[in-house]
């Protein structure tokens, strides 16, 4: 095959699955966090669907970014071998930066629920 050719379907392939995987993912992350907003925020319904729903976009955009900046291939690929191997690194590290940032916002709303809960327990204690 051509090295051009193959070098767009590098492109082809890794931004639909990187797409794919945001969209499945997303979707995934947007339905169970709505329930574990519901507890950060203590039931409050109205501000854990609109962070819900901020947090979806941010997480797209995000992805979206990180995807289509390290599309390119580096190299030239000349053959399917490289195809594949470089496909594989690439979504590799693509699904090593869904999970660091999934796990920072984890960790970010673990601490906006520690905080609200020592405030609410401040604000209990002092009546």
């Amino acid at each position: 095959m051509h090295t051009n050719t193959l070098n767009l379907d590098f492109y082809f392939y890794y931004l639909m699955i990187g797409i794919l995987l945001t969209g499945g993912l997303s979707a995934f992350l947007y339905w169970q966090g709505g329930r574990f907003l519901m507890e950060a925020f203590q039931k409050d319904e109205n501000f854990a669907r609109r962070t819900n729903s901020m947090l979806l976009v941010g997480f797209i955009l995000f992805n979206f970014g990180y995807i289509f900046l390290s599309a390119n291939p580096g190299v030239d690929i000349v053959n399917t071998n490289h195809l594949f191997e470089k496909l594989v690194y690439r979504i590799g590290i693509f699904i090593l930066v869904l999970a660091i940032e999934h796990t920072c916002s984890l960790v970010g709303l673990y601490l906006i629920r520690q905080r609200r809960k020592s405030k609410m327990t401040v604000e209990v204690s002092e009546y």
